[in-house]
Parts: C-alpha cells; structure tokens; sequence
C-alpha cells in the first residue's frame, strides 16, 4: 500500500528550504521529519514542471497537488486491456516465455505510440511506425544513401 502523501504546506516548506536556503536533502529531511528520498522526489517532480520558489500565488494546494501528481489516465491515453486468455494459450507453446511475450507486447505498444503521435513512415503506400530494434543494426554506408532516398532496407525483415 502506497505511502501517503505530505500536506502540500509542508511540500511548499520543503521547495522554500531547498531554493531559498540551499539546503540539501538530507538537512531539509532532519528539518522537516520527512525522508531524504521523499524529500528528494519532491524536488524532483516540482523541477520537472519548472517550479522553484517561491511557488506562484495563483497555486493553491489542490492545483500544486493535482500537478505534482496528476491522475495517470490525464496523462495519456487509456492502454488496452492485457488479454490474459491469448497469454495463457501462447504460453502453452514451445519455447514461449514470459519475457518474450512481454517484450512482443511492448513492441506493440511502443508502435501504437509512435503511430499516435505520428512517428511514422511510409513504405509503399503503407503508413509503419518507426522500428524499434532491441539490438541496433549497424547499416552500411550504401544501404544508408538507399534508405535516406526512400527505398527499403535491405536485409532480414525488411
């Protein structure tokens, strides 16, 4: 069970002590009687939206609350459901292992993303999402010139 969360007053006390005084986190964790770690991801997740100190007036505690920490779903779109039932009966064959079928399943969404957001190409009339390869290939100087002019990839897969 996840922790709970620290009252935003004494998140704006640890970001006034950080930015104002320069204090480290462990002389901010001895301070305030929060953890060092926890102190830490605070700082961290404020410099990730840009918030120092002082925090804007116009922040109350629910908003610095909702984006410190904003609710997964708002962050991104829904991902599908894992299917379970396609799982098991993949795991019925041979030389089919949970790592491998987790990998195969974060191609996929990896591709369904880059197609989202557009990172695609296209390839004879048909829109792909760039390929992702767990181990890079290294290509050939000529097999560049022919790729960087439009023309497919030469070698296993393309």
């Amino acid at each position: 069970m996840p922790a709970e969360r620290l009252s935003m007053r004494k998140v704006r006390e640890v970001l006034r002590l950080r930015h104002t005084l320069g204090m480290s986190f462990r002389q901010i964790s001895e301070a305030t009687g929060i953890g060092k770690t926890v102190v830490g991801e605070y700082v961290r997740r404020a410099g990730v939206l840009g918030m120092t100190w002082p925090v804007p007036e116009a922040i109350d505690d629910a908003e610095l609350e909702r984006r410190l920490f904003p609710i997964p779903c708002e962050t991104g779109p829904p991902r599908a459901a894992i299917d379970w039932r396609k799982i098991h009966e993949e795991m019925k064959r041979r030389s089919v292992t949970l790592v491998l079928l987790w990998q195969e399943y974060r191609a996929e969404q990896l591709a369904r993303v880059f197609t989202d957001r557009g990172v695609t190409y296209d390839y004879a009339g048909e829109e792909r999402a760039m390929p992702t390869d767990l181990i890079p290939r290294v290509i050939d100087a000529a097999e560049w010139d022919l790729v960087s002019k439009g023309g497919p990839p030469a070698g296993p897969g393309a």
